[in-house]
Order: structure tokens, then sequence, then C-alpha cells
């Protein structure tokens, strides 16, 4: 058998070379940026969970921004990987709680309301498992701040607070392309452990946990 002649050897490495290279472009990092807009931020929290009494309206308007990176895809864009950064306004929800306290094991409200409304922001940082084109989650971590205001109906007296926490992250959505650079997005995320001012006690903080529900469009790069 003829062996292969020094110019076809070196020819078929330079195609080798050739096709690895545009497998490794075909596959390469992509960034994003995005925008949504969250018709439905539902929170959770020591009001809409245990205190009787207690009555609330939610502000159904958020929004958010962010940026990222999706790593190298497999095929077809499915078990990619990628990391992500975000701005996120999470609305506010306001109500009226009965002001109580319990001297031993003895409840007591004298009639008095305070009347609260919070309001919260984060921003966050996000590992993405998923694809640009296929299904996703999200797990990171927030840095939340809450700001708080209220009156109390007999006595008179306002108070303002400002809380502060990280929290964990959690998402998840689909990402729906409409051009070679342009996609639509829905997702569901979760802001664990958000501090925010206890309306009753202002000196003390107590726990919340949005949950935002969005659309946008995302722009690849």
């Amino acid at each position: 058998m003829l062996s292969p002649t020094p110019r076809l050897k070196t020819s078929s490495t330079i195609l080798a070379v050739l096709l690895q290279s545009l497998s490794f472009n075909a596959q390469a990092d992509e960034y994003f940026i995005g925008g949504d807009i969250a018709p439905i931020v539902s929170w959770a929290d020591k009001c809409t969970l245990l205190v009787l009494g207690c009555s609330w309206s939610e502000n159904t308007h958020g929004y958010g921004v962010r940026i990222g990176r999706w790593m190298r895809e497999g095929d077809a864009g499915i078990g990619g990987v990628g990391w992500e950064l975000g701005y996120d306004d999470l609305g506010n929800i306001s109500g009226s709680t009965p002001f109580c306290t319990q001297p031993g094991n003895i409840l007591f409200c004298p009639g008095d309301t305070v009347n609260w409304k919070h309001e919260a922001k984060a921003v966050h940082a996000a590992a993405l498992l998923g694809g640009r084109d296929t299904p996703f989650a999200r797990i990171g971590l927030h840095r939340s701040t809450t700001k708080s205001t209220g009156t109390y109906v007999s006595g008179g007296g306002t108070f303002s607070g400002e809380a502060s926490a990280w929290g964990v992250f959690l998402g998840a959505g689909f990402n729906y392309p409409t051009s070679r650079n342009l996609s639509l997005s829905a997702a569901a995320d979760v802001f664990m452990s958000m501090k925010v001012t206890d309306p009753t006690n202002p000196a003390s903080t107590t726990t919340a946990m949005p949950l935002r529900i969005s659309a946008g469009l995302n722009y690849t790069f």
C-alpha cells in the first residue's frame, strides 16, 4: 500500500484543524442582555401566612434587567451552562395588621391597627443550566433591600425602616428564539429569606419570600 505523500499529510492536518476550529466556533460562548416586566409579584410574609385579622393588597408591577453568558452548549443547545447578573424591582405590598402584645400567655389587642407598606428591590447572581433556546433553571444568591413605612391608626405615630439581606435565588423558565439574535423568555423566580421591617415592632425584622413571574426579551451576541 502506498503511504500518503507529505503534501497529502499536510493538507489532511490543515483540514482537521479547520474542521475543529469551525466546530469550536459553532459552539462558541454567547453573551446576552435582556429585560422583562413582571405582571405578577406575589409576596408571602408574616402577614399573609400567620397573622389573623391582617389584610393586604399587592402591587402587581415589577421589572428586571440582566446580563449574562451562555457557555458552549451540547447538541441542539441542550446541556449548556452559563451565568447571569440581574437587577429586579419587586413592586410593593401594603396592608394593615392588628397591634397586639402578649404579656405572658395572654394575647392583648388594645384596638390599634398598623397600616404599612413594603417596597423591595434586589440584585442577583446566578448559575444557569439549560440553553438559550431551551428550558432553563437558575440558582444563585440575591441581595435585597426593602423600605417600609407605616402609621398607627389609634394614638398616632409613624414609622419607617429599611432592611437588607442575603438570600437564595431560585428560578426556572423557557427561552423561545424569534430570530438569530432575539428570543422571548418567560420565567418564575423566588427570592428566599428577604427581610422586611416588622410593622408591629419596627425595631425588628420579619421574613418575606416574593414570587416573581415575568415575560421578557433577550438579545444574544
